[in-house]
C-alpha cells in the first residue's frame, strides 16, 4: 500500500485519543499516513476535531466517508449501537477498519460482522488496546514463561473506574443499554476478558453476579468466577463507581512457587515473588527493554494507544492479519454473553 489515507466516523474522546497516536506516527515518519476526512452527528464537535487536526474534508454524512474512493482505512469511534451498520458498509466498500470495542451490542450482531469479514479482504482490528501495551507483552512473554514459578493456579483480576458518563468521557450514551449493550462488563471488562484469554486460553465456564446501584439500566458491578482451559480458576471484579478520577486495574497471578502483581493506575507497579525472593520491577525499564527489541519508541508508558495504532497501521501497510481482529472480538463477546446469561439464570454457563 503506497499511502494510508484515513477517515474517522465519530470524533469524540476516543477519536481524539487515536488522533494523538496517529499524529505521533506521522511525526515519527514510520508509515505514510494521512487523515483526510471525518464525520460526526455533533457538527460543533466535528468542526473542532477537524480544525484541531488539520483535516480538510468535513463530512455531514457518514456515507461520504464510507463511499470516498480516496479513503482506504476508516476508524469507527461511535457509540456501540452503530458499529455493525458502519462495519458492514465499509466491508462492502473494501475499506480497512479499526473499530472500537465492544464490536456490537449483542453476540448475534458480532457473529454477523465476523462472517462478513471472513468474505472480505481488508484488514480489521478491534480496540483491545491493552494487548498492545509493552508492559502486557512483558507479562505474557517474559514473566509467565519463568519455569521457576511452577504451574499457574489462579488469576484474580479487579477493574474499577469512575462511571464513564460525564467528566472527561462526555459519553452519556453509556448509561443506555440499548446503545451500549450493557454496563461495566461489556463496556469496560471486555478488555479484561481478552487479557485473560491471552494469558490462560479459552474460557471453559463462567458464573456471574451483577448489581445495579445507579439509576441507569446498565450494570455497574459484575463479579465473575471462571475456569480457563488450562484449568486455572479465578475471579474478575468489574466496577463502575462515583469515586472521582479513579481508574485502576489490578492483576494478581498465583503459581505453585510464586506470585505476580501488576497494578495499573496513574502509575504502574510490577512486583514478582519466586519462592522467598520478592522483586519490584521498574516499568520504564521494562517498557524500554521490550520496545528496543521491537525497534519502536519506548516513550509512551501511560499511553498504550500509540502501540495499538502503530500495530494497526503496520498491519494495513503490510496487509497482515491483526492479532485482535474480529475473531478475537467474537471470543470475548461469547464470554460476555455467557456472563450475562449466568447472571440472569443464576447458574454456571459452560462455553
Amino acid at each position: 500500500m503506497k499511502k494510508i489515507k484515513i477517515g474517522f466516523i465519530g470524533t469524540g474522546l476516543i477519536a481524539n485519543v487515536h488522533m494523538r497516536s496517529l499524529m505521533s506516527l506521522i511525526e515519527d515518519e514510520i508509515f505514510p499516513i494521512e487523515v483526510i476526512a471525518a464525520t460526526d452527528v455533533d457538527k460543533d464537535r466535528l468542526e473542532k476535531f477537524c480544525i484541531k487536526n488539520n483535516i480538510e474534508k468535513i463530512c455531514n454524512d457518514p456515507m461520504d466517508v464510507i463511499k470516498d474512493k480516496t479513503i482506504n482505512t476508516v476508524y469507527i469511534c461511535t457509540p456501540t449501537k452503530f458499529h455493525k451498520e458502519y462495519v458492514l458498509k465499509l466491508l462492502k466498500e473494501g475499506k480497512n477498519i479499526f473499530c472500537e470495542k465492544p464490536l456490537a451490542t449483542n453476540l448475534n450482531d458480532v457473529k454477523e460482522m465476523c462472517n462478513a469479514a471472513k468474505h472480505s479482504s481488508p484488514i480489521s482490528q478491534v480496540g483491545f488496546v491493552i494487548r498492545y501495551s509493552p508492559i502486557f507483552e512483558f507479562l505474557k512473554d517474559e514473566l509467565l514463561n519463568n519455569e521457576e514459578l511452577g504451574k499457574m493456579m489462579t488469576i484474580m483480576f479487579r477493574n474499577d473506574q469512575t462511571f464513564p458518563i460525564g467528566g472527561k468521557y462526555g459519553s452519556f450514551w453509556r448509561s443506555d443499554k440499548n446503545v451500549s449493550g450493557g454496563g461495566t462488563l461489556i463496556e469496560h471488562s471486555i478488555h479484561d476478558i481478552d487479557i485473560l484469554m491471552a494469558i490462560g486460553g479459552k474460557f471453559k465456564s463462567v458464573y456471574c453476579n451483577t448489581r445495579y446501584f445507579s439509576k441507569y439500566n446498565v450494570e455497574d458491578l459484575g463479579i465473575l468466577s471462571y475456569e480457563l482451559e488450562n484449568n486455572v480458576i479465578g475471579t474478575l471484579t468489574s466496577c463502575w463507581h462515583n469515586i472521582p478520577r479513579r481508574d485502576e486495574r489490578l492483576i494478581e497471578i498465583f503459581f505453585e512457587k510464586g506470585w505476580i502483581k501488576i497494578e495499573i493506575s496513574e502509575i504502574i507497579k510490577i512486583i514478582t515473588r519466586i519462592n522467598r525472593k520478592t522483586k519490584k520491577l521498574d516499568p520504564n525499564k521494562v517498557q524500554k527493554q521490550i520496545c528496543e527489541k521491537k525497534g519502536i519508541n519506548p516513550n509512551y508508558l501511560l499511553f498504550p494507544y500509540y502501540y495499538e495504532d502503530l500495530e494497526f497501521i503496520r498491519a494495513v501497510y503490510e496487509m497482515k492479519k491483526s492479532k485482535t481482529g474480529f475473531e478475537s472480538a467474537l471470543k470475548a463477546h461469547e464470554v460476555i454473553d455467557a456472563a450475562y446469561r449466568s447472571a440472569k439464570e443464576g447458574k454456571i454457563i459452560k462455553l
